[in-house]
């Protein structure tokens, strides 16, 4: 069993990382790293910890350390396999342990334990039992021994009893009972793979065998080695070489003889043209190499998705030596298909290509579980005040038992409103859901009006478990709804402001113009303009163009659950289609009729109990005898006078500023608060002092934007660098009332003491102080005429 995946000590850890046990240490507490302890008599607990724990560069160290160990340790055993062999290598075959068969005495049954490769004739082929010898096969063995001395085979022993073997002359092999070693000290096979060189040695030790037999026919050396092949009297080093000599690339033998005599032909002619036994066709090669571990470290972490001609290129950075071909084959034929995926995808795309547990409904009663989602639609409508196109989010809930959708809950973006409407109007149209499973928002999870709170939260007042999928991501979890968008999407692309992955970009791009500006003829009042926009943009966009929101709101009513709940579902039962004849799953909605005509009622509740539960309920500190629940509007009632100071619950239409229920912190109800009218103050509701605050968040954000662009363009202080541009102050023209007399009257009281003075000659010495003292007096004069002038009129 690989020991790759086993749980790391700190010393591992630190030994792999090239640092201290203590800097480890540090770093698992700074970090949190989830660890278990393992059982000790001593005082202190191992800390061990699971690799997929543990960071990432943490882990491809750990995995690195231990694969470049488990090669240490191969070549060790290898190399002291070699050396064992060496090692027997000078013993010679034990061929005088059948001896002499004397022709007084008939042999006596001896287990036999010797080498394979024994040359002591038939007696080397049993693992024990009696020996089987015709007088023939006597005659033969008693001949080849009595020849045996001179040729250095080891003197003569009794029949039955070991003889000591010369360790000089005839070359052996190692005995094992298993797989055969894969080294010869008879030829050169360095350039050739271990598999390969495990082949070149079963069939040596197997020629061995058959070169070795008392006479010198080798047919009848066949008949015996297959005879006690199948009769399971050959030992069992002999039993494994012929099983890993056995070359046969289809399979498929014409006889049940484990080895022929045209078999033994082919070796035969291969040892003569080459040397020794290895097999032209090149064997799987197993072994662990040091590009492999780069590879794979690689590859477990390839989440950008390089292609493989760019790893090549990384990979030969260390290891030039590896050509692309053998990188390839590597992948094919040893790396797993399921590592691949997980080096490249991760969270939801990595378990929509893992393997699921099915799930049936069969049994489950309507509204025991319901299922929902979050869409943000693929297409764009006309907003409900200013008339633009944005996108929409639609929350839907799916009944498991008859995949019954009730009506949706519709916003602008994902909020708790959104979801509290659809929950809502789901109690409404089939009563209280026993379970409800949505995914792991922590607008669900993270919120008090949800659940978690007895006295504010929706699931606890109404009695509605709510449960989230047990792992983060796993979109098939909620598989009901994803497949659900998957259909909603496919419906939507006969709009012509679709926008999904799918659509042409410069479509798009020409249809959000036409939409604009059908936007401007409309705050213009110019309605047949828009008209013509919106023909213009159904034409582009190939689609429906709504005109308004309420249209949006009927489309998605007819079109997305309306036609959903009457058509056929898989997952539901097989009917007899009452127009066709034929057999057809039912709808939804014929499901759920059935379920009702069986029996099974809705749980609805009270609209009192209803009004209140979907209200907004947020903790406050009774103050002056008024709460004070959102943007500064406050609430006044008598009763609060006796919690002053203390906190409540208040809860309060989002709609509606009129009043505000006010509960105790156990959820009795205490008053309900009208709302304190504030001179000088305009009352707004809490969506419009929602809509005011973002309005003039965007406001600040357009002017940072107004900054950047000016900065961008050049402009300082609103001037062009070229050149000083003048501010013009543009002149207010006001349009003035008759005059009280006419101008001719005013030129003639003006130059009438003008000539009295001349005739007259009353000219002062100093004419300054003289003319000083006439504009007074010209000045009173004409005042005193303008006076008399408007009462006379």
């Amino acid at each position: 069993m690989s020991t790759l995946n086993d749980l790391a000590t700190l010393v591992e850890i630190a030994t792999a990382m090239g640092k201290s046990k203590r800097s480890i240490e540090r770093w698992s507490k700074k970090e949190d790293w989830k660890c278990s302890f393992e059982k000790s008599h001593s005082r202190h607990k191992k800390q061990l910890y699971a690799l997929k724990d543990l960071p990432q560069d943490i882990q491809f160290a750990v995995m690195k350390h231990r694969q470049d160990a488990h090669i240490t340790l191969y070549s060790q055993q290898m190399e002291q396999q070699h050396e064992q062999f060496n090692t027997r290598s000078t013993l010679n075959y034990a061929g005088a342990v059948g001896g002499a068969v004397s022709n007084r005495a008939k042999p006596e049954p001896v287990p036999v334990a010797v080498d394979v490769a024994d040359n002591g004739g038939r007696s080397h082929l049993l693992d024990g039992g009696e020996q089987s010898t015709t007088t023939r096969d006597r005659t033969e063995m008693a001949q080849r021994s009595s020849t045996a001395t001179g040729a250095g085979l080891g003197p003569v022993g009794r029949v039955g009893k070991p003889v000591e073997p010369d360790t000089k002359g005839l070359v052996s092999h190692p005995v094992v009972d298993g797989p055969v070693a894969c080294r010869d000290s008879g030829s050169d096979l360095s350039g050739y793979t271990a598999g390969q060189r495990d082949t070149h040695l079963a069939i040596q030790i197997v020629m061995r065998w058959l070169d070795t037999y008392p006479s010198n026919n080798k047919s009848l050396a066949l008949r015996e080695l297959n005879q006690g092949y199948q009769d399971g009297r050959l030992s069992s080093a002999l039993v494994s070489a012929l099983g890993r000599c056995r070359q046969k690339a289809s399979g498929v033998t014409k006889t049940t003889d484990i080895l022929t005599t045209s078999t033994v032909a082919k070796w035969q002619a291969r040892l003569k043209e080459q040397g020794n036994y290895t097999p032209g066709v090149r064997q799987k090669d197993f072994e662990i190499k040091a590009w492999h571990v780069d590879l794979r470290t690689r590859l477990d972490n390839n989440r950008q998705k390089c292609t493989y001609a760019l790893i090549h290129e990384q990979l030969q950075e260390r290891h030039p030596e590896v050509g692309y071909t053998a990188m390839l084959n590597w992948i094919n034929e040893k790396y797993s298909r399921m590592d691949v995926l997980k080096g490249r995808h991760t969270g939801m795309q990595l378990r929509g290509r893992q393997a699921y547990q099915p799930r049936t409904n069969a049994g489950m009663l309507p509204w025991d579980e319901v299922h929902a989602d979050g869409w943000n639609t693929h297409f764009t409508a006309p907003h409900p005040r200013t008339g633009d196109f944005v996108t929409y989010e639609l929350w839907d809930f799916h009944d498991v038992a008859t995949r019954y959708i009730p009506p949706f809950g519709i916003g602008l973006t994902e909020n708790f409103e959104v979801i509290a409407k659809g929950i809502e109007n789901a109690i409404r149209d089939q009563g209280v859901m026993a379970i409800l499973q949505t995914d792991s928002t922590n607008i669900i999870k993270a919120n008090k009006n949800f659940t978690g709170d007895p006295v504010k939260s929706i699931s606890d007042k109404a009695g509605i478990t709510i449960v989230h999928p047990k792992t983060v991501g796993n979109a098939q979890a909620n598989g009901i709804a994803e497949n659900w968008h998957a259909w909603a999407d496919k419906q939507c692309r006969v709009l012509a402001t679709y926008q999904a992955k799918g659509q042409d970009s410069v479509t798009l791009r020409n249809v959000k113009k036409i939409t604009a500006q059908m936007v401007k003829a409309a705050d213009k009042g110019d309605l047949e303009l828009r008209d013509k926009l919106r023909a213009r943009a159904a034409k582009v966009g190939g689609g429906i163009v709504f005109g308004s929101y309420a249209e949006a709101l009927e489309w998605i009513e007819t079109n997305l659950r309306r036609k959903w709940n009457n058509k056929p579902h898989s997952a539901l039962p097989k009917v007899r289609c009452a127009n066709s004849g034929k057999m057809r799953h039912q709808t939804p909605q014929e499901c759920l009729d059935e379920h009702k005509a069986h029996g099974w009622q809705p749980i609805f509740m009270d609209e009192s109990i209803l009004a209140d539960l979907f209200m907004v309920h947020i903790t406050l500190r009774v103050s002056r005898g008024m709460v004070k629940p959102y943007g500064g509007m406050l609430f006044r009632s008598p009763e609060l006078d006796a919690y002053e100071g203390d906190k409540v619950v208040v809860a309060y239409d989002s709609m509606n500023y009129d009043e505000v229920i006010v509960k105790d912190m156990k959820g009795e109800l205490i008053c309900i608060a009208p709302f304190l009218e504030a001179t000088g103050y305009r009352s707004v509701t809490g969506s419009e002092a929602a809509d005011e605050k973002r309005a003039v968040a965007n406001l600040k954000n357009l002017d940072k934007k107004k900054v950047v662009v000016s900065k961008r363009a050049g402009l300082v202080d609103g001037n062009i660098i070229e050149g000083e541009v003048l501010q013009r102050i543009p002149v207010i023209m006001r349009e003035l009332e008759a005059p009280l007399i006419s101008m001719q009257d005013i030129l003639q009281a003006v130059d009438e003491p003008l000539k009295n003075t001349v005739v007259e000659g009353n000219f002062n010495k100093e004419p300054e102080v003289a003319m000083m003292r006439n504009y007074q007096e010209q000045t009173l004069w004409l005042a005193k005429l303008m006076a008399d002038k408007a009462a006379e009129e």
